[in-house]
């Protein structure tokens, strides 16, 4: 059970991102990828997972570098109420996703497995499969995420500060 998730929102994510034609079509690519390079089965799983792993890196680290950079903005957003929900939700999507990213990476699991290498693929081609479509999903989502984050910038810089809960009401 990976580390940092609860333990029933764990199979949640596996039931919403594995399916038995997901699988499959892990397997196709797997198997090609194989063929292609010449080489086995369980080492073309074996490179798949790093190159997932690559990505996630990279994804992690927009990730992270945006949820600095919206806590900063947060903090000078001063009285706009309304800014600072956007920016507070807007940081609070991408501490989710972070979270989720984290769930790409293959952590304690090594190359130097002594199991047959029909056990090795059966096991990895669903994780594989898990963590694709995982990081597929977190691209797309951090994508939107910072699309939304430059909109309400843009939105902050021509229209100003919008006006606040007290400005309304005379300051009271």
């Amino acid at each position: 059970m990976p580390i940092g998730l609860p333990n029933f929102f764990y199979p949640l994510l596996r039931k919403m991102f594995v399916s038995q034609e997901r699988t499959d079509v892990i397997e196709e690519i797997v198997n090609r990828q194989s063929e292609q390079r010449e080489i086995p089965t369980a080492q073309a799983c074996w490179d798949i997972l790093d190159a997932i792993d690559v990505k996630a890196t990279a994804l992690l680290t927009h990730i992270s570098l945006m949820t600095a950079i919206v806590g900063i903005v947060f903090v000078s957003f001063g009285e706009s109420r309304v800014e600072q929900i956007v920016v507070l939700i807007e940081m609070i999507a991408y501490l989710i996703l972070g979270v989720m990213c984290l769930q790409c990476f293959r952590l304690g699991q090594g190359r130097g497995s002594k199991l047959e290498e029909e056990v090795v693929i059966e096991g990895r081609l669903d994780e594989i499969a898990f963590r694709w479509d995982l990081h597929r999903f977190c691209l797309n989502a951090t994508t939107l995420v910072t699309w939304v984050f430059v909109l309400s910038m843009v939105v902050h810089v021509f229209i100003g500060d919008l006006p606040s809960a007290n400005e309304g009401t005379g300051g009271r």
